[in-house]
């Protein structure tokens, strides 16, 4: 007897990118971001209706107001949670000091007037169901500090609506997230993953030529073997610099 396909855990993911325009799904920039768990749904009660008719039949009850909130739990990474800093204060002022390997950046983060609104995606890619939530600000930001239990931040969530879609909104980063569970230490390895990656294209609506960022992680990894990886602050001031760039 034939059963319905059900979404692992281990195959999805979230991705998040930061909208040109409030409610507007962008195609490209998008991020899979680490996280531990996340709540974020649509919901729409049905009221009841107190309308009197005159008569005993029921009045017909009512949709309210569709509301798209949540919560997620996330990993307190060097890179990542520069997003979620980003959306809850806005674009920071940022220094920049020395040359490498000793650069290093400083990143100020100051309550302004103004919000940037993000797309949050919650992909389920072994069932082809990726739900996309739009408008989406932070209304709260928490961390979890002491202890020895791994540094997390909790985020709760508004949005605007939420589609149902059966591809990704961004498959470039999707791309690159496929790559990240292949072994690309070697050359050869990196010849096995780039070939299985020709052969996963197609699936998420792609070219190799549109899969620059994937392309990107080969060479870096390249690079990686050849000359070793890069000084956390060296890190630090490429990832965050870069994703901070108006």
């Amino acid at each position: 007897m034939a059963t319905a396909k059900r979404a692992q855990g281990s195959q999805s993911h979230v991705a998040i990118a930061f909208e040109a325009d409030f409610g507007t799904t962008p195609t490209t920039g998008g991020v899979i971001t680490p996280i531990i768990s996340s709540s974020v749904k649509a919901s729409q009660n049905l009221n009841d209706s107190t309308v009197i008719r005159g008569d005993r039949n029921p009045a017909a009850p009512f949709r309210g107001n569709i509301d798209t909130s949540g919560s997620l739990t996330v990993p307190v990474g060097v890179i990542d949670i520069g997003y979620w800093l980003k959306a809850a204060f806005g674009q920071p002022t940022s220094n920049t000091t020395g040359q490498a390997p000793n650069k290093k950046s400083e990143h100020v983060f100051k309550i302004g007037n103004t919000m940037p609104s993000l797309t949050i995606e919650q992909g389920y890619p072994d069932v082809n169901v990726f739900q996309q939530f739009a408008g989406v600000r932070i209304s709260k930001l928490g961390f979890k500090f002491g202890g020895d239990a791994e540094l997390t931040a909790s985020v709760d969530v508004m949005g605007c609506k939420e589609t149902l879609a059966a591809t990704t909104f961004d498959a470039a980063a999707k791309a690159v997230n496929f790559l990240k569970k292949h072994d690309t230490s070697t050359k050869e390895k990196r010849e096995e993953a780039l070939q299985l990656l020709r052969e996963y294209l197609p699936e998420i609506g792609i070219t190799e030529a549109e899969a620059t960022d994937a392309m990107e992680y080969l060479k870096k990894k390249e690079h990686e073997e050849y000359y070793g990886k890069e000084s956390s602050i060296s890190k630090i001031t490429k990832g965050l610099g870069s994703l901070f760039k108006k």
